[in-house]
């Protein structure tokens, strides 16, 4: 392995790696040692971006720890491309034709748009991380090491972000940002390129923050609460500035008016002299609207790549500086135009929209339940025509008024049971209904109709038979209070068949016993029949009780009529 590249935290190689059909692929190997267990923000960051497979975003390949002693390495296997945007400066001396830069600038901003709407901040955005083809012109952002998932609420260090490409939001010590950091600093690389040189260049993080104001001016109120400053931060830096009051940085019109003031200094001399004045112009009034305090307000995503500033790299006959022509066609742009979506995330996007037209044309089905007229549906074993809408809406109300009201068309035959009846009309059934009501309340029967009690089916008798035989009851207990508690006709009927029956069995058993002391026990064949005759005897007598009983009854009921009868005439 062959080292590519140094950092404060971690270390870049240059490694060969043979696939399963054996083939060799060059790739990148960093090493890192992480200070905290376990998986790594980047690694999660890396995995997510890795299924979208951007075009200008790196891609992990591969990820492994090894245990040193008590420290973890942390192996991160990527794509390999040689060189990074910074090498490739310093190569042609930071000279840089307008083509090229437009390439870089384009797919940069481009890049950066993908990770915002990911909702990943990358926070350390600037040449040494930009990984730069220079055979093809891809460039793709790496690096992630200190990236964070995008969260407004939660605070964040503000200690993040290499000096010269730090927004002022963090120079002022906010602690609640998002991916619009990421905005300024690529404005920052934008205008490295056309100046030749570093675009903000501080000597401390007080003198960069008094760079930024000379250049855009002092931030309002309404800009410090759109980047939401610490006060005590902001009131330590308006107290130790020095306006410039040469101005030769406002507004970054030094660009393209190159003045002999302007050329005295480093901070406002253009050192690239390939871009054309009207191309200067035009990169000007970009980083004017890139870099400026409200973070919402920066220009960026889909509005910025639709400049006609970088309409000249999507011409097809184009070539760049070393006579190659240019990775970005014209297809990047519609991509761009449509939303920027990947393959992957495309056909992802497309799974998932097709589950969810079938789930929402399901729960359609399901709540509606309207099915397409004409076509046939399985209910049950049976296939079944499929009905209109009006039609089955119309089956619901008849349905539901019949259910409620309970009234069946008249002349249909209905199904009751295992019998098929004519089905009444209304009036019909309200007259029985009435009917009924009131032979449930009076207990009224209709004279002469024969009704069942128990397994007897008897005659009714009129109120008139009823009442006098009620009141007889009452005049053969007279001594007896009525009992409050009105009981109905079965349980009386039962009570006084049980008391009958109960008398009944206790004359039997007296007769048997007197039957058996007063005659002798017969021997061999005669004894059944003296059973027999003993039997025979008991029931006559049992049975001229119950008559002599009877007619007494009777007797008593015909004169206590014959004497009320008799006082009535009196």
């Amino acid at each position: 392995m062959a080292l590519l590249a140094s950092g404060a935290f971690s270390n870049v190689y240059a490694g060969v790696a043979r696939t399963q059909s054996n083939h060799q692929l060059d790739i990148a190997i960093k090493k890192t040692w992480p200070r905290h267990k376990g998986a790594p923000m980047e690694v999660k960051i890396l995995g997510i971006l890795g299924k979208l497979k951007h075009k200008n975003v790196v891609r992990l390949l591969y990820s492994y720890q090894k245990a040193h002693e008590d420290r973890i390495c942390l192996g991160l296997i990527f794509e390999c491309i040689p060189t990074n945007l910074h090498q490739f400066m310093k190569e042609n001396n930071r000279k840089i034709d307008s083509v090229e830069i437009k390439l870089i600038t384009w797919q940069l901003f481009r890049g950066q748009s993908h990770l915002q709407k990911a909702g990943i901040c990358h926070r350390d955005i600037k040449p040494q991380n930009l990984l730069y083809d220079t055979k093809t012109g891809l460039l793709k952002i790496s690096d992630f090491g200190s990236s964070s998932i995008q969260s407004s609420r939660s605070a964040q260090p503000s200690y993040h972000v290499t000096r010269d490409y730090r927004p002022p939001e963090l120079l002022f010590g906010s602690k609640h940002y998002g991916s619009e950091i990421d905005i300024w600093s690529c404005g920052c690389v934008f205008g490295e390129l056309l100046k030749g040189g570093i675009f903000l260049a501080g000597k401390s993080a007080t003198n960069q923050e008094e760079i930024v104001m000379d250049a855009i001016g002092i931030p309002t109120r309404d800009d410090l609460s759109a980047m939401k400053v610490s006060s005590s931060k902001y009131k330590e830096i308006m107290e130790s500035y020095r306006p410039d009051h040469s101005k030769v940085t406002a507004n970054f019109t030094y660009l393209y008016q190159q003045t002999p003031v302007n050329m005295r200094e480093r901070k406002s001399s253009v050192f690239n002299e390939k871009v054309g004045l009207e191309d200067m112009k035009a990169a000007t009034e970009l980083i004017r609207q890139i870099l400026v305090y409200k973070p919402e307000n920066r220009l960026s995503g889909l509005e910025l790549l639709k400049s006609t500033f970088f309409s000249e790299i999507f011409e097809p006959k184009k070539l760049r500086w070393n006579r190659e022509k240019s990775c970005v066609t014209s297809q990047d742009l519609r991509d761009v135009e449509q939303g920027d979506l990947t393959t992957t995330y495309r056909s992802s996007r497309s799974r998932s929209g097709s589950r969810s037209r079938s789930r929402s044309s399901s729960r359609r089905r399901s709540i509606s339940r309207k099915p397409v007229k004409g076509r046939r549906r399985k209910i049950g074993s049976k296939s079944v025509r499929a009905r209109s809408s009006r039609t089955r809406s119309r089956s619901r109300s008849s349905s539901r008024r019949r259910s409620i009201s309970r009234k069946p068309v008249k002349g249909r035959r209905r199904k009751i049971g295992s019998k098929s009846v004519r089905a009444r009309s209304s009036r019909t059934r309200s007259r029985s209904r009435s009917s009924s009501r009131r032979r449930s309340i009076s207990r009224k029967p209709v004279k002469g109709r024969r009704r069942k009690i128990g397994s007897k089916s008897v005659r009714a008798r009129s109120s008139r038979t009823r009442s006098r035989s009620r009141s007889v009851s009452t005049a053969r207990e007279p001594s007896r209070r009525r009992v409050r508690r009105v009981r109905s006709t079965k349980e009386k009927s039962r009570s006084r068949s049980r008391s009958v029956s109960s008398r009944r069995s206790s004359k039997r058993s007296v007769s048997r016993r007197s039957s058996r002391r007063a005659t002798p026990k017969p021997k061999g064949k005669s004894r059944r029949a003296a059973r027999e005759t003993s039997i025979r005897s008991s029931s006559s007598r049992s049975s001229s009780r119950s008559r002599s009983g009877s007619r007494r009854r009777y007797g008593n009921v015909k004169s206590t009529r014959s004497h009320r009868m008799g006082s009535h005439c009196g």
